[in-house]
């Protein structure tokens, strides 16, 4: 009798700790489960903070030379993301996935936080391209999540085909930006000579980032080198 009480306790005990520990995890959509230490971060003035934008727009299944732009884009956010130090806080932003018509289809999938690379990774791989392409407002967006963070490095990084139907100006984006110590860089895996792209050369410009276009294949490592 007093076996079969020790085992049910075993038993109890064990399913007690299964609970628990899913308990102190999350799943996020298209991600991988990751367990939530960063509460505790200390954060440091150093802190390097990079939220990318991500068009998952329909505008995305075109075509540029001859390879699918999603296809092209998830490559290299795959490349840039693994080759993040573990200490850059990371975070991604992704639009036109969710609503067809919605303009304002924008949402911060993974926070900006240190070694979140494999949340990142997991979560971009079944995204499929699906709506408008709301590229302004993301950028408003993007600014809001990373001004409530500390730290004096703060970067935003698109990855878009420069195709914007989106309801908000250019100006109403600069208005954002005039005051921000934050620093955009855009690669565009689509055409350059559109308007919507000059507008993101010229935002860049004025945030002191950097434009990337022509060589995609480094245009990575070229990123790399100049957020360090």
């Amino acid at each position: 009798m007093f076996d079969k009480s020790l085992r049910y306790m075993l038993v109890g005990l064990l399913l007690l700790g299964f609970l628990l520990g899913s308990y102190e995890e999350y799943w996020q959509p298209g991600a991988y489960r990751v367990v939530k230490y960063e509460v505790h971060k200390t954060f440091s003035p150093d802190d390097t903070y990079i939220e990318i934008i991500w068009d998952a727009s329909g505008s995305m299944w075109g075509e540029q030379e001859n390879q699918d732009k999603i296809d092209i884009s998830k490559d290299i956010l795959n490349q840039l993301v693994v080759s993040f130090e573990d200490e850059v806080n990371l975070g991604l932003r992704v639009f036109g996935a969710k609503r067809p018509a919605d303009k304002r289809d924008s949402f911060l999938a993974v926070k900006p936080l240190g070694r979140n690379k494999k949340n990142i990774l997991g979560y971009i791989t079944n995204i499929r391209p699906l709506g408008k392409s709301p590229i302004n407002y993301s950028l408003i967006k993007a600014k809001e999540d990373l001004i409530k963070l500390p730290g004096n490095k703060k970067h935003i990084l698109l990855i878009t085909d420069c195709i914007n139907n989106g309801d908000i100006s250019l100006d109403d984006v600069i208005a954002q930006f005039v005051n921000e110590q934050i620093i955009i860089s855009v690669i565009n895996i689509g055409d350059t000579d559109n308007q919507q792209s000059k507008d993101l050369q010229r935002l860049v410009q004025l945030t002191g980032g950097q434009y990337y276009a022509e060589n995609l294949d480094n245009d990575f490592r070229e990123y790399l080198n100049f957020i360090k």
